[in-house]
This record gives C-alpha cells, structure tokens and sequence, in this order.
C-alpha cells in the first residue's frame, strides 16, 4: 500500500524528535551537568576501589629488631545501575484534529514525557547523593567504619543554619586525618535547597563586600570581580561562596540538608542512553517508550560533609 502508513509516522516522529531531545535532557538537569559523567564500561553496576589503610611506619630503639610488613589495604565498591522510564502516547483522533500543527501537538507531548523523567530522575539521584554523603552504617555494599568511608556530618540541633556550622564542617574537613586543601576552590561544590541558600546569606550578610573576595578572604556571600570563574552568566552575578567555596542550589534537595563535594569525586555512569522506541498498536493510538539507564556514586565519600537537621 502506497502513502504514510502509522508505521511510517512512527519512524518519522522518532526520527525528527530523538536527537533534540537528547540536549534538551542532559542540558536540562543541574544535577547531571554539575558532575564527570561517563559511559558504562561493562556489567550492572558501577565499581570502583577504595583504599582504606596502608603501611604505616614506627619509631624503634637500638637493637630492635623489624617489624612485619605491612601493606595497602583496598576493598571493591559496588553500586548498582537504575532505570527509568515514561511512556507518550498520541491518539488517531488527537492527530485527525491537529492536522494543520500535527508535529506541533506531538511535540509537546514529547517534550512533557521527558519533562516527567527529567524530574524523576533529578529526585532520585539527588537523593542517593544525600544518602552517599553521610555518616551512617553501610555505603556502596561496604561498612563505613570498617573502611574509612564516613562522611563529616555536623548536627544542625534542628535549628537554623549559622557561621558557625559552616565552620565546624570546613574546619573539619580540613584536619588530619581528611587533610583538605581547598587549594582550588572551583573544584569543590556546596549544595542546599534555595531556603539554605537564602539562610546563608542572612547570616552572612554583615560580611557581604564590593571588593574582591579572594583578596579580602572570609566568610562573604558575594564577591564581585569580573575576572570570577564562578561568574552565573544568566543572572549576571556571581555564584555564592563561603570561604570561596561556590555554593549551589538544588530544588529537589532535602530542606534539611547542606552538602559539601569535591565536584570530580561524583560520578554519573550512563548505562543506557536516553531511548525513545515506538510500542506495539494496541488500539487506534501512536505510543513511545522513553527511557534512561545510569547511576550516581560518590568515590570518596570520607572527604564529603553535610550539615543535617537544619530548619527553614
């Protein structure tokens, strides 16, 4: 039979419509732009190891004689993969009343069916990551203490935030046997719902400057110099900072939680790209699967921090 048929149509919306809506997705989402993202090597799961202790070294006397040796102690992480999906579908009386803007009305159906599995992916891995940065008893199949992979957690006592949470983590964070730097700055990231956000800037807003803030150093909300790499483009300011630590929000985050990352210690693996397959006629209806398939980890979480408990 001559002329487009519903097979036909199907490959045709699939065709026009998949590969704008691959950008719309990975661009679309704050969580999965922030962190490395990387394809699946293999397997259901993300694995990577964790060195938890090592050889370490004595002071002796004369005439001891040498210990046994030591060695590097490592144990295997494991995270299994998640996948999620949605499903559009387009009625033959929906199109028989759209045929002046057919492509049009499909779009939007399109556009709103990864809209839904943009927002259930973006809730879940914000909390896995919430979950990954924490204290308590297992993580990646391991147990925290066993391994060294507890994260610094400071007890906001369910009030609200204050300078001096903020500096108990950061302190923290930075003594032995953690050790950070915080040499680079723009590799670190704090992450809070906008209500923290705003909380920050209420406490801090003594210190808030017109100068430069790495010059002028402290705990300041806002810097100004044009030279800032963490400069928002779209909002024309810059990003929020404490101690020059760049400070952003999540919408899906718990109202209760502050998070503090270094950025390259957050991994996204992608075991199966976004897909959008047409599925079999079941009635006089135009139907597609939308799906994604991935995980999110955090390799390091000993050298993470949250702030808990907190109000709004």
């Amino acid at each position: 039979m001559a002329g487009a048929t519903k097979t036909t149509l199907a490959t045709a919306i699939k065709t026009t419509f998949e590969p704008g809506m691959r950008k719309t997705f990975y661009e679309g989402t704050p969580l999965l732009n922030m962190f490395p993202r990387r394809s699946n090597i293999g397997g259901d799961s993300v694995d990577w190891k964790i060195h938890y202790a090592g050889n370490a070294g004595t002071t002796f006397s004369e005439g001891d004689t040498p210990p046994a040796a030591g060695n590097q102690s490592y144990i295997d992480a494991t995270v299994g993969h998640q996948h999620f999906w949605n499903v559009v579908q387009i009625t033959g009386h929906a199109k028989d009343a759209m045929k002046n803007g057919y492509f049009d009305g499909v779009q939007k159906e399109m556009q709103g069916g990864v809209d839904g599995l943009l927002h259930a992916i973006e809730e879940n891995f914000v909390g896995v990551l919430e979950a990954a940065i924490n204290d308590d008893t297992t993580y990646a199949g391991l147990t925290r203490a066993t391994y060294a992979i507890a994260s610094d957690v400071t007890a906001g006592g369910s009030g609200a935030l204050s300078l001096a949470m903020l500096s108990e983590m950061y302190e923290t964070m930075k003594l032995d046997p953690r050790g950070i730097m915080f040499n680079n700055p723009n590799e670190w990231a704090l992450m809070s719902c906008p209500q923290q956000l705003t909380a920050y800037t209420e406490v801090a807003t003594g210190f808030i400057v017109t100068g430069d803030t790495e010059a002028s150093g402290g705990n300041r909300p806002y810097g100004t110099s044009q030279t800032d790499p963490v400069m928002d483009a779209g909002m024309l300011k810059h990003t929020l900072k404490y101690n020059n630590l760049p400070w952003y929000e999540l919408a899906t985050m718990t109202t209760s939680l502050i998070l503090l990352t270094r950025k390259s210690d957050v991994l996204i693996e992608e075991c199966r790209p976004l897909t959008i397959e047409p599925l079999g006629k079941i009635d006089d209806s135009d139907r597609f699967l939308i799906s994604w398939g991935g995980q999110i980890v955090h390799l390091d979480p000993f050298r993470a921090a949250r702030i808990e408990a907190l109000t709004t």
